[in-house]
């Protein structure tokens, strides 16, 4: 939490807790905003009200830093940031380094929708295992429906674009 309090960047949860990456890298510019699984967080306990709270926060974060510069910029640092270490961790394991799991936005079976951002065990050949997110909260569940049909919208709009 002393993250979103201080840097005000969802992005920046990327870097100090790489388990919720795969919830903020799923933004895909989506009507429905995204949301976190603060339920896959090891000893996070708060309350509904912290976590609604904490919710909005890490959705907005980005528009939050851009307020804070007074309209003088933007959250890019943050995001170029979390590019960085992604990308690191992905040539490390290109490499030959073992046990490295990034989240990534990839072809998954894992919902109803065809591309989703989860867990991936990166190795010599890239992406070697695309690993579940683990059990929802009825909270994070409510968040989920409602952004799955807008996901599957612009995963479409996509295609599209591509083949046209």
């Amino acid at each position: 939490m002393y993250a979103v309090q201080i840097l005000s960047s969802r992005i920046v949860w990327v870097v100090l807790i790489p388990r919720m990456l795969m919830l903020l890298s799923s933004e895909v510019m989506l009507e429905s905003p995204s949301f976190p699984f603060f339920s896959q967080v090891p000893g996070l306990n708060v309350s509904g009200e912290e976590l609604d709270a904490l919710t909005v926060r890490t959705q907005f974060g980005g528009d939050e830093v851009v307020q804070a510069k007074a309209g003088a910029g933007s959250a890019t640092l943050s995001m170029a940031y979390a590019g960085y270490i992604f990308t690191e961790n992905v040539l490390r394991a290109l490499r030959g380094g073992e046990g490295i799991v990034q989240c990534a936005y990839v072809e998954s079976d894992l919902t109803d929708a065809q591309y989703f951002a989860s867990p991936c065990k990166f190795g010599k050949n890239g992406v070697e295992e695309v690993m579940g997110f683990g059990e929802l909260s009825p909270y994070e569940q409510q968040w989920f429906e409602k952004m799955l049909p807008d996901l599957k919208k612009q995963i479409q709009k996509g295609k599209d674009f591509v083949n046209n």
